[in-house]
């Protein structure tokens, strides 16, 4: 499997974690979209946008410190990004 195809599993269950209204399916999408980035990161571990993604579930499972750690590496390889300013404030 491709980190990409592994990272856009995951966007699908943050998206449906997103629009999840019931507050445990809202946290299980988001858990399982970890998974999904998880597996991405094993095959190719310096991939932005799934860095990215890492942090923005671990952000919306309420684990800032573990988003901060995620935007921070996304930061360090798309320094000139808007998306590393957005997430450097």
């Amino acid at each position: 499997m491709s980190a990409r195809l592994q990272k856009s599993a995951g966007d699908i269950l943050i998206n449906e974690g997103i629009s999840e209204q019931d507050p445990q399916k809202k946290e299980a999408s988001f858990r399982a979209s970890l998974t999904y980035f998880r597996t991405a990161r094993a095959i190719y571990p310096d991939y932005p946008d799934n860095l990215l993604d890492l942090g923005t579930a671990w952000y919306h499972l309420g684990q800032y410190d573990s988003a901060w750690v995620y935007w921070q590496q996304y930061a360090t390889l798309q320094p000139e990004s808007p998306r590393s300013a957005e997430n450097r404030s």
